[in-house]
């Protein structure tokens, strides 16, 4: 798994959603749908899209993991917590 991803995948884990915005601005992650695609393609990971607007009309997506326990069970896979 690319550094990246997992960055995202655990930041969906404990945050629950992320947008471009914030992936940039966290994680310095420039291409969050890349990122989201190779979970969903990649890793069988439920992602949904939600489009949205912001307060000045900007169209923007926030993606939004579906089922945390299968999220959290790939990133272990990949980057085992030590006890």
């Amino acid at each position: 798994m690319h550094p990246q991803t997992h960055q995202v995948l655990c930041h969906l884990i404990t945050a629950g959603s992320i947008t471009n915005v914030e992936a940039h601005a966290v994680l310095r992650c420039r291409s969050v749908s890349k990122r989201i695609s190779e979970l969903v393609n990649t890793y069988g990971i439920d992602v949904a899209k939600l489009h949205r607007r912001d307060s000045t009309g900007q169209r923007f997506v926030r993606y939004v993991l579906i089922n945390p326990r299968v999220a959290m069970t790939t990133a272990e896979m990949f980057y085992p917590v030590e006890a």
